[in-house]
């Protein structure tokens, strides 16, 4: 599976969760990190190297509107709304352009966040 399906296919996951999963947040990581991280392995949701042990435990992406906003790519605007349905929309974009921004709609504001965040990486 190339990259990009890969970030769209964990987007879509982010969207349907109900709210934070600590398991997805180290997907996340997982995926976005560098080739050291790639190395480790996940042992209850903590990155454990095998020469160097305990790492780190991963960001709380889907729990956080603070670490969810450090996956916006940097020089990208944020929006927000909240639809009747009670979803969530993050919306980012470049300057003033409107074509093609990438969209997280989920329950949760970090989840529509980090959706938004991982469809802008495959755009650019």
């Amino acid at each position: 599976m190339t990259k990009a399906k890969e970030l769209n296919a964990l987007a879509d996951r982010v969207e349907k969760l109900e709210g934070a999963c600590r398991e997805t947040d180290a997907e996340i990581e997982n995926l976005l990190q560098s080739e050291f991280f790639k190395t480790c392995n996940k042992v209850d949701g903590r990155w454990v190297h095998p020469k160097y042990g305990l790492i780190a435990e991963p960001q709380e992406l889907t729990s956080s509107i603070d670490a969810a906003m450090t996956l916006v790519p940097e020089g990208m605007l944020f929006e927000m709304w909240k639809n009747i349905n009670g979803e969530v929309k993050a919306i980012l974009r470049e300057g003033v352009s409107c074509y093609d921004r990438p969209i997280g709609v989920a329950k949760t504001l970090p989840n529509a966040i980090v959706a938004a965040s991982l469809r802008a990486r495959i755009q650019g």
